[in-house]
Formats: structure tokens, sequence, C-alpha cells
């Protein structure tokens, strides 16, 4: 049984179609897709008749790309093996772990959803995703952006505030959020004064209209709530620095798109000062990280994209490479090391170990309840909707999960709404940056 994952391993390239540059942080992702199926597989409780196969998709962090390639796999137009195994077919993928961003992962579910195969995205937050009558095999081991609406107003109960003000970025995120914060808002008591919003073609003329109008609202309305993408945050910012009396003057709650960025607010420290943001949490996965540091070339083979990665991290060339891109040769005795060399795990390890895990659990209980034990039997093999019940049986499940913290998802098929809450202020040697609190 393969288990599909659609990685950026690559940056995307000037045309529609072609690859940039290694991606180190889509390509640990990739890394711990294939150390969650061995996991699974070295597992003597689940799966124990049945061994996961990985199957891995270089999205090069596109969203077009990702969908031809996907196409061409259901297609046949295209085979996709290696050089030891026998060439994959869709009818042997169980499901998808796919993918980081909401385009690529929306790509992927409309090529896949005609043929009703799950998909757990471990990255993609975006609100559109939950639609179940577009997205209807779309689970996430991370929460939808919908849930920031209501850690949003926990924030805002905790100042006290009964009136603030919004503001929102002209796209989906942006528009949806902002309704269902109006409506939360309603039922406990807290009023909004005014709601502004930052039209895609908006001037800086635009922005400070916004600004004034936002301080209208002043005294009351100190709290400015912000569902904006991490440029208009930014541009926001801007407009409300160039202003003399309004930097520093608002307090700025917002979420994951400002997150823990630090160049959202480079420049305009004065009128960030204050801000209150979220994140996603991710606690590092030890044993991910010592298997990863223990991967060599001279012993490591099953990754078509490793010697690329070796070369991209340490800067040299392998002796036999014919197009030499770096003046150093690679010895083959370097090691990873996580702290040295810029390299540090990427956030989205554990929710693509999650995916694994998710898919494998609900494949276990699928097979206990159709073959009475987890095997492939015939009933199992012949069944026409196996990609329905596997969604059901993964909104039931819980399990242990990266870092053994147990996991499950919610009845919509998202991750557990947890977050951590950082404030934006300035540290004792003058800098500034993020707490959490």
């Amino acid at each position: 049984v393969l288990v599909a994952g659609v990685f950026p391993i690559h940056e995307a390239g000037d045309g529609i179609f072609t690859c940039g540059d290694m991606n180190q942080a889509g390509f640990e992702l990739l890394e711990a897709f294939l150390f969650a199926i061995d996991r699974v597989n070295d597992d003597g409780t689940l799966l124990t008749n049945v061994k996961l196969g990985p199957f891995a998709i270089d999205s090069c962090s596109s969203s077009m790309r990702a969908s031809r390639d996907v196409s061409n796999f259901y297609s046949r137009s295209v085979t996709f093996q290696n050089s030891l195994d026998p060439p994959a077919r869709p009818s042997d993928v169980i499901g998808y772990v796919a993918e980081e961003t909401d385009t690529v992962t929306a790509a992927v579910a409309n090529q896949i959803t005609p043929f009703r195969v799950v998909n757990v995205a471990y990255g993609a937050t975006g609100v559109e995703l939950g639609e179940a009558n577009t997205f209807p095999y779309v689970l996430r081991t991370v929460p939808s952006d919908l849930r920031q609406a209501n850690a949003l107003l926990s924030i805002v109960q905790r100042f006290g505030w009964s009136y603030v003000s919004v503001v929102l970025s002209d796209n989906t995120y942006g528009r949806t959020l902002s309704i269902e914060f109006a409506r939360i808002s309603k039922d406990a008591g807290v009023c909004i004064a005014t709601t502004q919003t930052i039209k895609t073609t908006a001037t800086a003329g635009d922005l400070s209209a916004i600004v004034t109008a936002l301080k209208t609202k002043l005294p009351g309305a100190v709290g400015l709530v912000l569902f904006t993408s991490a440029e208009d945050t930014r541009r926001l910012l801007e407009a409300l620095t160039a202003s003399t009396d309004a930097a520093g003057v608002f307090i700025l709650v917002t979420g994951t798109k400002w997150g823990d960025l630090l160049s959202v607010a480079r420049d305009f420290e004065i009128a960030a000062r204050g801000a209150i943001t979220l994140t996603i949490p991710a606690s590092p996965v030890q044993d991910w990280q010592t298997y990863f540091e223990n991967l060599q070339p001279g012993s490591y083979f099953r990754n078509p994209w490793f010697n690329e990665f070796w070369n991209d991290h340490f800067q040299c060339d392998f002796s036999n490479t014919q197009d030499r891109k770096y003046d150093s040769t690679c010895l083959g005795t370097e090691r990873l090391n996580f702290g040295a060399n810029g390299l540090a795990q990427e956030l989205y390890v554990p929710y693509v170990i999650d995916a694994v895990y998710g898919i494998a659990n609900g494949l276990h209980s699928l097979l206990v309840n159709t073959c009475g034990a987890p095997s492939l039997c015939p009933q199992f093999r012949n069944m026409s909707n196996a990609g329905p019940l596997l969604r059901e049986e993964l909104t039931k499940i819980k399990f242990a999960g990266a870092n053994a913290r147990q996991f499950g998802f919610t009845e919509t098929g998202d991750g557990n709404a947890r977050y951590n809450v950082l404030n934006y202020q300035r540290k004792v040697d003058g800098s500034y940056g993020f707490v959490e609190v």
C-alpha cells in the first residue's frame, strides 16, 4: 500500500513548470514523511500484516506543477518509479500527505477528489479547504484559519476590551475571518467600532485614510484586530508610523499571517510595539532529528534528492559531478548538525509525521472493521468506497503522534486549534522581538 507525499523540495523556477533552487525546509518535510513511514512499518502493533510504501512528488512550490504531475500519474501518461521497485499505480495509493500551502493543497485535491482519495495536509490552513462540498476528502493536521477568530476574541476579552476596530485584507482569509469574528464578538458583548478593508489596489493614500478612520474611534477603540496578510500588515504599520499621532497608540492583535516574522515590523517597531500575534506550536521531534543527523551520502540511497541537498547545504560538489556548481569538493565526512550551518528543524515536521500516522491508524481501523484484522482481504481490495470510509475513520480515531502527543482530527477534519501567543516588545538590549506569553 502506497502513501503519496507532495513536498516543496525545490523553489519555483522561472517557468510555469520548472524548478528552482533546493528548498532545504521542503527537503526536511520529505525526510519526515519517510521517517514516519519507517516508524509505522517497524511498529509491531500497527498494520501488522501490511507494509506502507512512500511515493513522493516534488511540487517545486508550484500549484500548477503539482496539479500536472498528479494528473499525469492518474492518466498513466508518465511512469513514476525508482530503480528498485515496479512503477507506482494509482490503485495502490491509499492517501496523500499534501501539502504545506493552500494553493498546492487545493491543486492536488482537485485532481484526486474525483477518485475519492483522502488527502491530509500538513501546513495548509485556508478556510476554503474546509468546504466539504468542494474538498470532501481534505483533512489537515493543523487548525483551520477559522479557529483564529475564536483565539483572537479570547485575547480581546483578556484585555478587557468591549470596543475594538477591525482591519482586513481583501481576500478569502480576511473576509471570512472578519465575518466570523463579528458574529462571535456580538454574542460575547464586544462591539466593533469600525471595519476597514485594505484593497489589493490600495495606495499609500488609501492606507492613510484607513488610519484616519481608525483614529476617529479613539480613545475607546485602542484594540486593533487584524485579519491581514503579512504584506498588508506591514503597509498598515508603515501608515501608522507616518501618522505622527498614531504610532504606538494602538495595540494590534492578529493571527498567524504575521506570527513570528520579524520582517513584518522592521523599521516600524514603534507602531508594532505591544502587538499580540499567534503561531502554530511545533516542538522539535528529537527522534527525527537524530535520524536526520545520521544520514550520510555514502550509505543513504532511497532519496533521489539527497545528494543535491548535501551539495546545497554544505556548498560543495562531489568529485564525480560533471557540472560543478561550487568550488569546494564534498568529502562525504561532513556531518549534519542542527544548530550549525544554518540547519534548523522545519516548523511542519511534526505535522507531516502526524499526517502519516493518521493515515496509518485510519487504515488500520478500516481494515479491522472490514477484514477482522489489519490485512488486505478481498473485501477491502474490492471496495469502491475505501476513500470515504477512510475519511470517516480518520475523524473518529485518536493516536500518539509526533513526540507521543495525543492527536485526533475534529469532526470537520481539522487539527486541534492550539496556538502560541506572542508579544512584540522591546528587549533589554534595545532590539525588538517576540516573547511568548
